[in-house]
């Protein structure tokens, strides 16, 4: 149905915003291992789930924190790679938080098969 005004829907919405992001994204979950040092300076390493996936970076959850600008490894089957920590924030769940890498450049992506 068509309402007098030109909207079809007849709610008059702002279009959609566009996705700014370069790259398609999956949004399922691959584990990986993760490692690095978190804000103590201690090492850590530890499976989890990385999400909002691109061959370009992802979102992880982890336990441990590390600092933004820090470097991490993220390995999957047998693959792995650098990644730089963009952001870290609570996720939620007193024992996680979410953290978001990007993949350094020259780096091949470790999850590059599983997506495509």
């Amino acid at each position: 149905m068509t309402m007098p005004d030109g909207d079809v829907t007849g709610l008059n919405a702002d279009p959609p915003v566009a996705d700014r992001r370069r790259e398609a994204r999956f949004q399922g979950g691959l584990y990986v291992r993760v490692w690095g040092i978190d804000t103590r300076g201690e090492r850590f390493s530890q499976e989890t789930v990385a999400t909002n996936i691109s061959n370009g970076g992802a979102l992880l959850s982890l336990e441990d924190e590390p600092r933004c600008g820090d470097l991490v490894g993220i390995a999957h089957e047998g693959k792995h790679s650098r990644f730089r920590v963009v952001w870290a924030r609570n996720s939620g769940d007193a024992r996680k938080v979410q953290v978001a890498v990007p993949k350094l450049q020259g780096d091949e992506c470790p999850w590059k098969s599983a997506l495509f």
